[in-house]
């Protein structure tokens, strides 16, 4: 949840697609943040997309968003809710910040970007520490305590497990089997559902021993860097296993881009435009976002190829983050001081007027909201 200029308080929902999409967000008026209220909104966008095309939940580590996971997961078990990787590691990290030792450091920063991945890095980190020999061993212990606290009360989740043990790539290989074997497998019966346990263990095996259409050895070269095209290869032949591999490696590790969505809120609700209506906010931010994705998928990323075109203009302002070009466009509506009294003035008359003209555009979009949803989840 964010709160906006006004204090009110909202709530946004991504898609992730496996691009991050903005689908709508809620004014929860006088409506308390409790877990209830939290699984019903999220019950509603779930109902309202159509429960198939979900795999996961992502929310931040707050308690009543894990006291909501325990309400939805009565609701949908074979659903699998998460919390925020870089939320928990970020507090593991601060936690060892806070230690003498470690008062030099001054930024550390990274992306992980999937479930496999990130348990692969985490693993490497505490390796990382416990064998470096310019740590004293005194942090070295605190610090590897420190993890296991958060493991356990932030990361930890089965699907972590299995999204691991399915990542050609790594195929689980640092995991103890007598630990997390059984854990595995448990897992992968509740993802397949009970009419399909038999198969799913019958699939999990031939895959754990890299025997009948596992044992070809194409499948183990330079495509297994490719974990969700190696689990297309062999779908034919294990759909069950091959139906939750492809779900738990597009899960994404994080709910960072919903707070970068919010960041898109407080650039279009500023103090100059505080009057905005948060319906109208959300149409704004609703195509802000969302045409900034669909230009990512259909512009070329060069920046001379962006010159050509003429997408690119002296005064746009350029982010380069994760290999991705990023347009601002300060559209007049947005930016142009006279503007910004036209949305004033409109929203002191119940914000119908000025306004008007320039949001006719996003309310005609809007009608055809349904077409363009349906074209974002099908991406």
């Amino acid at each position: 949840g964010w709160s906006n200029i006004r204090r009110d308080s909202i709530i946004n929902y991504i898609i992730t697609t496996p691009k991050p999409l903005f689908f709508k967000s809620i004014h929860m008026n006088e409506e308390q943040h409790t877990a209830l209220n939290i699984a019903n909104g999220i019950d509603n966008v779930i109902q309202e997309l159509d429960v198939n095309k979900f795999v996961a939940i992502i929310t931040d580590n707050a308690t009543n968003m894990k006291a909501a996971w325990n309400i939805l997961m009565t609701r949908y078990p074979t659903k699998i809710f998460l919390g925020c990787w870089a939320h928990g590691i970020n507090l593991w990290i601060k936690d060892i910040l806070k230690l003498d030792w470690s008062k030099n450091i001054l930024e550390i920063k990274g992306d992980i970007p999937l479930l496999s991945v990130a348990f692969f890095k985490l693993q490497q980190l505490e390796k990382l520490i416990r064998n470096n020999t310019e740590i004293p061993n005194i942090v070295i212990t605190e610090s590897l305590k420190l993890v296991e606290w958060r493991w356990d009360n932030f990361l930890y989740n089965p699907a972590t497990i299995v999204a691991y043990k399915l990542d050609p790539r790594y195929c689980g290989e640092t995991l103890n089997p007598k630990r997390w074997d059984a854990i595995i497998e448990r897992e992968l019966m509740r993802l397949a559902g009970p009419e399909n346990e038999d198969q799913i263990l019958e699939e999990f095996a031939e895959f754990v021993g890299k025997i009948g259409g596992f044992s070809i050895n194409h499948l183990w070269g330079p495509i297994k860097e490719k974990p969700y095209n190696w689990w297309n290869l062999v779908k034919a032949r294990y759909p069950i296993l091959s139906d939750i591999a492809l779900k738990v490696l597009s899960i994404p590790a994080t709910s960072a881009a919903s707070e970068r969505n919010w960041s898109t809120f407080s650039f279009i609700h500023t103090k100059l435009r505080n009057r905005l209506l948060n319906p109208r906010v959300e149409k704004i931010v609703y195509i802000y976002w969302n045409l900034r994705i669909l230009r990512s998928l259909e512009w070329p990323l060069s920046i001379d190829e962006l010159k050509k075109k003429g997408y690119l203009l002296e005064d746009n302002i350029i982010n380069t983050e994760s290999n991705e070009i990023e347009l601002i466009e300060e559209d007049n509506f947005l930016s142009d001081d006279s503007s910004y009294t036209n949305t004033m003035n409109s929203a002191d008359e119940n914000d119908t007027s000025n306004m008007d003209h320039d949001i006719n555009s996003i309310s005609s979009i809007e009608d055809t909201n349904n077409n363009e949803q349906t074209l974002f989840y099908q991406m």
